[in-house]
């Protein structure tokens, strides 16, 4: 059910990385097209693993693509989502998700958080690193209120800006003595000078040499977009 290509726009760069705790996995991502030239992209994590959670995420990943195919906007989608899986009651698990929708034209990214970790935000001006969704307007994991409304905030992406969606996977993962590598790891990582390619291998390795000799208890999974600085928006992704 993932894609099995990355998005190819003009001025823009993606990488994708999913690794299953088990054989299956409940973590999901996905790039939706949208009319005027926009992208969906959509992350999101079952309570629980294993092939009950990645059952519900099949189900899951049909009724997110009706659902931003036919609202209006990205809060009211992922409302229409909400609902539509709450009254499916499949099981008692939940969903949490992080839905973006990059508008190519205008170079805005609008963010809806159900429940899920923030995507961080790296400025290529300053190299400040940033929470991009804002706390204030987080609501419930998909699946628990089946009337609630989200809410959504937006964020400019500037030449050379990245955004970094990614499961808690990839935060909670413990080393050998039980430390999670926790997101202030990302971090150092996220600002360096490295295509949006390598930046998401890097992370992923930080992440296994932080859990070396450790099972892996969770999903891992992180999606990175960038938007090329100025000088380079005419290449071609590599």
């Amino acid at each position: 059910m993932l894609p099995h290509d990355l998005p190819k726009i003009p001025g823009y760069s993606f990488c994708a990385h999913y690794e299953p705790a088990l054989e299956v996995g409940g973590d999901y991502y996905d790039f939706i097209p949208l009319p005027n030239q926009r992208l969906a992209i959509l992350l999101g994590d079952v309570a629980g693993k294993g092939v009950a959670a990645a059952l519900i995420m099949v189900k899951f990943s049909v009724e997110a693509r009706a659902s931003l195919l036919s609202a209006p906007d990205l809060a009211a989608a992922v409302s229409q989502l909400n609902a539509r899986m709450t009254r499916a009651s499949l099981t008692d698990r939940f969903v949490t998700l992080i839905a973006v929708m990059l508008d190519t034209a205008t170079h805005m990214v609008t963010l809806v958080n159900a429940g899920h970790p923030s995507p961080l935000l790296f400025h290529f001006a300053t190299g400040a690193i940033e929470q991009a969704a804002l706390v204030n307007v987080a609501g419930p994991p998909i699946g628990i209120e089946d009337d609630h409304k989200y809410s959504c905030c937006q964020v400019p992406v500037q030449p050379g800006d990245r955004l970094l969606l990614f499961s808690d996977g990839i935060t909670e993962a413990m080393d050998a003595y039980s430390r999670t590598f926790g997101e202030m790891k990302l971090h150092p990582i996220f600002s360096q000078p490295l295509s949006v390619r390598e930046t998401g291998e890097k992370l992923v390795e930080a992440v296994k040499r932080h859990a070396s000799g450790c099972q892996q208890n969770d999903d891992i999974t992180l999606v990175c977009l960038g938007r090329q600085p100025i000088e380079k928006e005419s290449e071609c992704d590599r």
